[in-house]
């Protein structure tokens, strides 16, 4: 064959798969993008019922006292937030993952109290979840604790995604202990199992959730 026809049928073959190269991407991207999509964002204040107020929390994640309503922090939905002492070594209460606008039925209770609810509030601007907070508090006691996302829901997408797919290897279960990412408490890992799951995790206290920060 003449090199001139070789080359023609060359660039006809690369100009005719370039649209199957092109569809099999697009495939593969959609594909991650349903692996690893965060929904609507939601914003979540605490109103402490005794000072008549709002709190907020602190970068070291400590409640503190706040004279104005104050955005404690932005969540994802679907993520797990609690309320956790240190000195009890038990959670006061947390959002259960779920929607939106649903009640929150699943609330720890801590003995014979409630400590603190979660309360729905649709503003007209965004939605809004309240934790209304009952006893009395102290920064210095107190710890507010979410999920992998939770505090920086703009972390790199392929990061987030790989951090996901390496916990799809472990039960649901983990998924409960989700709060526990990076929180040096005594027992907190062997509490959560207890607390927030169905059967023991062996692997909790093993888990090195560092990376996905």
């Amino acid at each position: 064959m003449h090199p001139y026809a070789t080359r023609n049928t060359c660039k006809l073959f690369k100009r005719k798969s370039q649209p199957f190269i092109l569809i099999l991407i697009i495939l593969i991207m959609v594909a991650k993008s349903k692996e690893c999509h965060f929904k609507q964002i939601a914003s979540v204040q605490l109103y402490h019922d005794i000072s008549h107020g709002y709190l907020r929390v602190s970068e070291e994640k400590r409640i503190e006292t706040s004279d104005t309503a104050t955005v404690l922090f932005r969540v994802p939905i679907e993520r797990k937030v609690a309320l956790y002492d240190p000195q009890e070594q038990l959670f006061i209460c947390r959002r259960p993952k779920g929607k939106m606008f649903v009640p929150r039925k699943l609330a720890y209770f801590n003995k014979h109290k409630k400590l603190c609810t979660f309360m729905e509030n649709v503003s007209v601007i965004r939605p809004q979840s309240h934790i209304r907070y009952t006893n009395e508090i102290n920064q210095t006691e107190v710890d507010l604790i979410i999920n992998k996302n939770g505090k920086n829901p703009r972390k790199s997408f392929w990061k987030a995604c790989k951090a996901r797919h390496h916990k799809k290897r472990h039960s649901s279960c983990i998924y409960s202990s989700d709060f526990l990412v990076n929180h040096p408490i005594p027992n907190s890992c062997e509490h959560a199992t207890k607390t927030f799951c169905a059967h023991a995790v062996d692997i909790c206290e093993q888990l090195n959730i560092n990376q996905l920060y």
